[in-house]
Protein backbone atom coordinates (compact mmCIF):
# COMPACT_ATOMS: atom_id res chain seq x y z
CA UNK A 1 0.00 0.00 0.00
CA UNK A 2 1.06 3.72 -1.21
CA UNK A 3 1.86 5.76 1.80
CA UNK A 4 -0.12 9.10 2.22
CA UNK A 5 3.12 10.90 2.07
CA UNK A 6 4.11 9.32 -1.27
CA UNK A 7 0.44 9.93 -2.66
CA UNK A 8 0.18 13.45 -1.73
CA UNK A 9 3.32 14.31 -3.24
CA UNK A 10 1.71 13.11 -7.27
CA UNK A 11 -1.10 15.04 -6.20
CA UNK A 12 0.88 18.02 -4.73
CA UNK A 13 -0.06 20.35 -8.16
CA UNK A 14 -3.32 19.49 -8.08
CA UNK A 15 -3.57 20.55 -4.67
CA UNK A 16 -1.86 24.18 -5.11
CA UNK A 17 -4.10 25.08 -8.07
CA UNK A 18 -7.21 24.58 -5.98
CA UNK A 19 -5.91 26.92 -2.87
CA UNK A 20 -4.76 29.23 -5.26
CA UNK A 21 -8.11 29.30 -7.39
CA UNK A 22 -6.94 28.12 -10.59
CA UNK A 23 -9.92 25.54 -11.45
CA UNK A 24 -9.40 25.48 -15.25
CA UNK A 25 -6.27 24.09 -14.73
CA UNK A 26 -7.53 22.03 -12.35
CA UNK A 27 -10.27 20.70 -14.71
CA UNK A 28 -7.92 20.34 -17.67
CA UNK A 29 -5.87 17.91 -15.74
CA UNK A 30 -8.62 15.66 -14.48
CA UNK A 31 -10.17 15.34 -17.70
CA UNK A 32 -7.03 13.80 -19.00
CA UNK A 33 -6.51 11.59 -15.68
CA UNK A 34 -9.19 10.37 -14.70
CA UNK A 35 -8.03 7.47 -12.58
CA UNK A 36 -6.45 10.11 -10.19
CA UNK A 37 -9.94 11.82 -9.23
CA UNK A 38 -9.40 8.60 -6.16
CA UNK A 39 -5.98 9.99 -4.70
CA UNK A 40 -6.02 12.07 -1.51
CA UNK A 41 -5.15 15.43 -1.82
CA UNK A 42 -4.68 16.28 2.02
CA UNK A 43 -3.68 14.47 4.98
CA UNK A 44 -7.20 13.97 5.54
CA UNK A 45 -7.40 12.06 2.66
CA UNK A 46 -9.89 14.45 0.95
CA UNK A 47 -10.15 13.78 -3.02
CA UNK A 48 -10.50 16.40 -5.72
CA UNK A 49 -14.27 16.15 -5.15
CA UNK A 50 -13.84 17.28 -1.57
CA UNK A 51 -11.78 19.89 -1.85
CA UNK A 52 -13.91 21.19 -5.43
CA UNK A 53 -17.28 20.49 -2.76
CA UNK A 54 -15.68 22.64 0.43
CA UNK A 55 -15.09 25.70 -2.40
CA UNK A 56 -18.45 25.36 -3.67
CA UNK A 57 -17.04 24.84 -7.33
CA UNK A 58 -20.67 23.56 -9.12
CA UNK A 59 -18.35 24.42 -12.51
CA UNK A 60 -15.62 21.64 -11.09
CA UNK A 61 -18.24 19.24 -9.93
CA UNK A 62 -20.16 19.41 -13.28
CA UNK A 63 -17.32 17.84 -15.14
CA UNK A 64 -15.79 15.64 -12.61
CA UNK A 65 -18.98 13.85 -11.97
CA UNK A 66 -19.64 12.29 -15.09
CA UNK A 67 -16.08 10.96 -15.08
CA UNK A 68 -16.56 8.66 -12.32
CA UNK A 69 -17.25 5.02 -13.89
CA UNK A 70 -18.64 3.99 -10.33
CA UNK A 71 -21.02 5.93 -8.80
CA UNK A 72 -20.44 4.91 -5.09
CA UNK A 73 -16.79 6.63 -5.52
CA UNK A 74 -19.03 9.71 -4.56
CA UNK A 75 -19.50 8.47 -1.08
CA UNK A 76 -15.75 8.11 -0.75
CA UNK A 77 -15.19 9.31 2.62
CA UNK A 78 -12.12 11.53 4.28
CA UNK A 79 -10.66 10.54 7.40
CA UNK A 80 -13.75 12.61 9.15
CA UNK A 81 -15.91 10.91 7.76
CA UNK A 82 -17.20 13.28 5.17
CA UNK A 83 -18.63 12.23 1.88
CA UNK A 84 -18.36 15.20 -0.53
CA UNK A 85 -21.79 16.19 0.13
CA UNK A 86 -20.86 16.85 3.56
CA UNK A 87 -18.39 19.42 2.06
CA UNK A 88 -20.58 20.67 -0.19
CA UNK A 89 -23.12 21.30 2.79
CA UNK A 90 -20.57 23.35 4.57
CA UNK A 91 -19.77 25.64 1.31
CA UNK A 92 -23.41 26.49 0.87
CA UNK A 93 -23.87 25.94 -2.64
CA UNK A 94 -27.68 24.98 -3.20
CA UNK A 95 -26.81 24.05 -7.09
CA UNK A 96 -23.82 22.03 -6.00
CA UNK A 97 -25.77 20.13 -3.74
CA UNK A 98 -27.99 19.35 -6.75
CA UNK A 99 -25.80 17.51 -8.74
CA UNK A 100 -25.28 15.35 -5.96
CA UNK A 101 -29.20 14.28 -4.93
CA UNK A 102 -30.70 15.09 -8.08
CA UNK A 103 -28.87 13.71 -11.02
CA UNK A 104 -28.39 10.60 -13.02
CA UNK A 105 -25.54 9.98 -10.89
CA UNK A 106 -27.09 10.46 -7.80
CA UNK A 107 -27.01 7.66 -4.75
CA UNK A 108 -30.60 6.85 -2.99
CA UNK A 109 -30.24 7.76 0.39
CA UNK A 110 -26.82 9.83 -0.24
CA UNK A 111 -28.08 12.32 2.05
CA UNK A 112 -28.50 10.60 5.04
CA UNK A 113 -25.10 9.40 5.32
CA UNK A 114 -22.79 10.43 8.81
CA UNK A 115 -20.22 11.33 9.65
CA UNK A 116 -18.04 10.32 12.10
CA UNK A 117 -19.96 13.31 14.61
CA UNK A 118 -22.89 11.72 13.28
CA UNK A 119 -23.63 14.53 11.13
CA UNK A 120 -25.61 14.24 8.08
CA UNK A 121 -25.23 16.65 5.20
CA UNK A 122 -28.00 18.55 6.47
CA UNK A 123 -26.95 18.88 10.20
CA UNK A 124 -23.53 20.50 8.08
CA UNK A 125 -25.70 23.05 6.31
CA UNK A 126 -27.33 23.83 9.43
CA UNK A 127 -24.54 24.47 11.77
CA UNK A 128 -23.23 26.46 8.78
CA UNK A 129 -26.27 28.39 8.74
CA UNK A 130 -27.03 27.68 5.44
CA UNK A 131 -30.82 28.35 5.29
CA UNK A 132 -31.81 27.43 1.54
CA UNK A 133 -30.15 24.48 1.62
CA UNK A 134 -31.08 23.23 4.55
CA UNK A 135 -34.69 23.45 2.94
CA UNK A 136 -33.73 21.95 0.10
CA UNK A 137 -31.89 19.23 2.19
CA UNK A 138 -35.08 18.52 4.29
CA UNK A 139 -37.14 18.13 1.00
CA UNK A 140 -35.64 15.22 0.09
CA UNK A 141 -35.71 13.17 3.60
CA UNK A 142 -37.31 10.11 3.85
CA UNK A 143 -40.37 10.40 6.65
CA UNK A 144 -38.72 7.14 8.53
CA UNK A 145 -35.25 9.08 8.73
CA UNK A 146 -36.25 12.02 9.72
CA UNK A 147 -35.55 11.94 12.87
CA UNK A 148 -31.45 10.74 12.60
CA UNK A 149 -30.82 14.62 10.95
CA UNK A 150 -31.78 16.12 14.09
CA UNK A 151 -29.06 15.07 16.07
CA UNK A 152 -25.45 13.70 16.23
CA UNK A 153 -23.89 11.31 18.01
CA UNK A 154 -22.70 13.96 21.29
CA UNK A 155 -26.48 14.34 21.58
CA UNK A 156 -26.03 18.30 20.17
CA UNK A 157 -29.22 19.25 18.66
CA UNK A 158 -29.59 20.42 15.25
CA UNK A 159 -31.13 23.77 16.64
CA UNK A 160 -28.79 23.92 19.56
CA UNK A 161 -26.10 23.93 17.57
CA UNK A 162 -27.68 26.58 15.08
CA UNK A 163 -27.81 29.07 17.90
CA UNK A 164 -24.70 28.19 19.67
CA UNK A 165 -23.06 29.44 15.94
CA UNK A 166 -25.58 32.77 16.08
CA UNK A 167 -25.17 34.01 18.94
CA UNK A 168 -21.60 32.95 20.61
CA UNK A 169 -18.99 32.45 17.58
CA UNK A 170 -17.84 29.22 18.71
CA UNK A 171 -13.94 28.76 19.23
CA UNK A 172 -11.68 26.02 18.46
CA UNK A 173 -11.56 25.48 22.39
CA UNK A 174 -14.93 25.36 23.16
CA UNK A 175 -16.39 22.38 24.44
CA UNK A 176 -19.00 21.64 21.89
CA UNK A 177 -17.08 20.66 18.67
CA UNK A 178 -19.20 22.63 16.36
CA UNK A 179 -17.06 21.05 13.40
CA UNK A 180 -14.27 19.47 12.38
CA UNK A 181 -12.94 22.43 10.39
CA UNK A 182 -11.99 24.36 13.33
CA UNK A 183 -9.14 22.02 14.08
CA UNK A 184 -6.53 23.58 11.59
CA UNK A 185 -7.37 20.97 8.68
CA UNK A 186 -5.14 21.27 5.87
CA UNK A 187 -7.42 21.30 3.63
CA UNK A 188 -10.06 23.51 4.81
CA UNK A 189 -7.86 26.23 6.43
CA UNK A 190 -6.68 27.00 2.51
CA UNK A 191 -10.17 28.25 1.86
CA UNK A 192 -12.48 31.45 2.79
CA UNK A 193 -14.62 29.31 5.31
CA UNK A 194 -18.12 30.38 5.28
CA UNK A 195 -18.97 31.01 9.41
CA UNK A 196 -22.15 29.97 11.05
CA UNK A 197 -24.71 32.88 10.58
CA UNK A 198 -28.68 33.02 12.11
CA UNK A 199 -30.66 29.87 12.04
CA UNK A 200 -33.94 29.75 13.61
CA UNK A 201 -37.09 27.55 13.15
CA UNK A 202 -38.35 28.69 9.72
CA UNK A 203 -35.43 26.71 7.99
CA UNK A 204 -37.59 23.63 8.78
CA UNK A 205 -40.79 25.10 6.56
CA UNK A 206 -41.09 24.05 2.88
Amino acid sequence: MVEIGVELSLTRGQYEWAMNGQWESLKRFYKDHVSELFWPMTTKYDTVLHVAGLAGRKDVLDLLIPLLEDRDTLIMENNRGNTPLHEVAASGNLDAAKLFVESRYAIPAYGEIKNHLGETPLYRAASFGHTNLVQYLATQVRDDTEQQHFQRDDQVSILHIAVLGQHFGLRNDDNIDRDPANQNDDLESGFNHPSQSTFSNKIMSN
